[in-house]
C-alpha cells in the first residue's frame, strides 16, 4: 500500500503522464509550468521517499510516466528509479507485462529495461513488439534482440527479423540490418537459445 506521501506524488505524476514528446516539451510556453519542471520536482521527492520505503505498488505508476521520446533526457532518472526496486523477481515480470501497455512510451521503455538485463526469458516480449504500430517500440524490441544475441545463440530469429529490413521507418530497417548481423554472429555463443 502506498503511503499518503507516495499517493500524493503518484497523483501529481498521473497529471503529467504520459510525458509529451520532446518537440512539444521544447516548444512549451515560458509562462506555463513545464511538465519537465513538475516531473523533476516529483522525481526528487520520489528518490528520497523510496530510500525509506519502496512499495511494489509504485512501479506500475512509474512505468506509465514514460512518453515515446526521451523526456529531454529526464527519463534516465525514472529508469534508474525503476531499476532500483529491490526485488528483481517481482519487478521484471511486471516490466514484461508492461511491454503490452496501451501507452506506447511504456511499451518502448519496458523493452529498453528488459534489453539492459539480457535475459532469454524476455525474447517473447521483444518478438511481440516487432509488429507494434509505433516505430520507436519496434526499434527498441530489435535492440533487445540484439542484446540477447550477445549472450545467446539467436539464429532461429533470422527469418522473423528479415521482413523488417523493408520497414517503412528507416531507423527500424537499419536496426533490423544490425540485428541480422548480430543474430548470425550469435551462432558461436555458448548459451544456446
Amino acid at each position: 500500500m502506498l503511503s499518503p506521501k507516495l499517493t500524493a506524488l503518484v497523483a501529481r505524476l498521473q497529471g503529467i503522464s504520459p510525458m509529451p514528446d520532446d518537440d512539444t516539451l521544447n516548444e512549451w510556453p515560458d509562462e506555463d509550468v513545464s511538465p519537465l519542471e513538475t516531473y523533476d520536482e516529483i522525481m526528487t521527492e520520489l528518490e528520497q521517499e523510496t530510500q525509506v520505503e519502496y512499495p511494489f505498488e509504485l512501479v506500475p505508476y512509474l512505468l506509465e510516466v514514460f512518453g515515446i521520446d526521451e523526456g529531454n533526457g529526464g527519463f534516465w532518472r525514472l529508469l534508474h528509479l525503476i531499476e532500483d526496486y529491490p526485488n528483481k523477481h517481482e519487478l521484471y515480470p511486471f516490466v514484461q507485462k508492461a511491454t503490452g501497455s496501451s501507452n506506447p512510451g511504456t511499451r518502448k521503455w519496458s523493452c529498453f529495461l528488459l534489453a539492459r538485463r539480457q535475459e532469454k526469458e524476455d525474447e517473447p516480449f521483444f518478438l511481440a513488439r516487432l509488429q507494434d504500430e509505433v516505430a520507436q517500440v519496434r526499434y527498441e524490441a530489435l535492440v533487445g534482440i540484439i542484446r540477447l544475441s550477445q549472450r545467446y545463440n539467436m539464429t532461429h530469429l533470422i527469418p522473423i527479423i528479415e521482413p523488417l529490413l523493408q520497414d517503412e521507418d528507416y531507423e527500424v530497417s537499419d536496426a533490423a540490418h544490425d540485428a541480422l548481423k548480430a543474430l548470425k554472429a550469435s551462432a558461436d555463443n555458448d548459451e544456446k537459445g
